[in-house]
């Protein structure tokens, strides 16, 4: 059977199952999305129909790119966002997808952003313009206003451990100025 066939047979395997479960697929635009996608699955317990782990084949991205689609249940399968939108699926985006899992992703923090850690109003500042060293990644933080009574020394290694392990919430630039006023 070549990839053509394989294909088709897929399709057909779809139909049947549509009468079967729900019509809610995911839209993966990107190789990366994707990847995410079958990483999720695989820690949820999820398997493709044809019993392997979600991330057992990669590449199967390829066959449709940027229209892959992934429909889910506890099998899943995949096809052309095309192939989809003919049988009527609810198509949503992966930012959707991980909002209905409760994953939902936070913005990409760059220098200059204000961010909360702990209560805490604190900025991002390239590492190379701060000295601080505590810092591990690319961008250290800058607490800018402390809790009364508190030291700085003894809370930057923690502030800026919980930065890099995500334990922060994004602050817009008028939040921050505005709690850094206070």
């Amino acid at each position: 059977m070549n990839k053509k066939e394989l294909l088709k047979a897929c399709e057909k395997l779809i139909d049947k199952k549509l009468k079967e479960e729900g019509k809610v697929v995911i839209h993966t635009k990107t190789q990366e999305q994707f990847k995410r996608v079958l990483e999720i699955f695989e820690k949820k317990g999820w398997r493709w129909s044809t019993g392997n782990l979600p991330t057992h084949n990669r590449t199967i991205w390829n066959d449709y790119e940027e229209n892959t689609c992934i429909r889910y249940k506890d099998v899943f399968e995949y096809c052309n966002l095309k192939y989809y939108k003919e049988k009527g699926y609810k198509i949503i985006s992966f930012e959707e997808f991980l909002k209905r899992e409760g994953l939902e992703e936070k913005p990409k923090p760059k220098a200059g952003d204000f961010i909360e850690i702990n209560g805490c109003p604190c900025l991002l500042v390239n590492k190379g313009k701060w000295k601080n060293p505590f810092c591990k990644g690319d961008l250290a933080v800058v607490i800018l206003k402390l809790p009364d009574g508190d030291n700085w020394m003894e809370l930057a290694n923690d502030y800026q451990e919980w930065f890099e392990k995500g334990d922060y919430k994004p602050l817009t630039k008028e939040e921050g100025l505005r709690r850094l006023a206070k």
